[in-house]
């Protein structure tokens, strides 16, 4: 075998190490695939949020202030993947057969997560445009009773 050949075979055994090592693992944790995605999508617009605020109030924009979503991300990420294991490896079979709902822990814990992530967008709307989300939000929901009582006065005949 030459030199050229043993290089190639070590390369491919590695290779073939550790693909037969990650593949599983990415099989194992494909059911919170879509939980990683949404949760990957608020730290992206809460860092868009971020940036715009940044522009508009003058401050300068660092790769070292950049840098921290890295931290986020992985840290984010890593939260859901924990969670997972703890739902699938120790707590996951009693909360589905107290509560009957699956993957518990995995979305409380992402709930938390993007509540997080929605709570910093909004501050960052608020700072830029001066519009509070939530508050708008909570409007727009009051109105909505509104209309629905207002129908139902109408359906009802009481036209007051």
């Amino acid at each position: 075998m030459t030199s050229d050949t043993s290089i190639k075979y070590y390369f491919f055994k590695v290779f073939a190490s550790v693909e037969s090592f990650i593949l599983p693992l990415v099989a194992f944790f494909a059911p919170v695939q879509g939980i990683l995605l949404t949760v990957g999508a608020f730290i992206l617009a809460d860092t868009l949020t971020g940036i715009w605020k940044a522009r508009k109030q003058g401050q300068k924009i660092t790769s070292k202030g950049l840098s921290a979503i890295i931290s986020k991300v992985l840290l984010y990420e890593a939260a859901v993947l924990l969670s997972f294991c703890l739902d699938v490896f120790i707590l996951g079979d009693i909360l589905h057969g107290i509560i009957g709902v699956e993957q518990l822990i995995v979305k409380v814990t992402s709930l938390v997560l993007v509540y997080i992530e929605i709570k910093s967008i909004n501050e960052n709307y608020h700072a830029v445009k001066g519009v509070d989300l939530w508050k708008e939000f909570k409007r727009l929901l009051s109105r909505t009773k509104e209309i629905k009582d207002e129908i139902t006065n109408i359906t009802n005949g009481n036209n007051n």
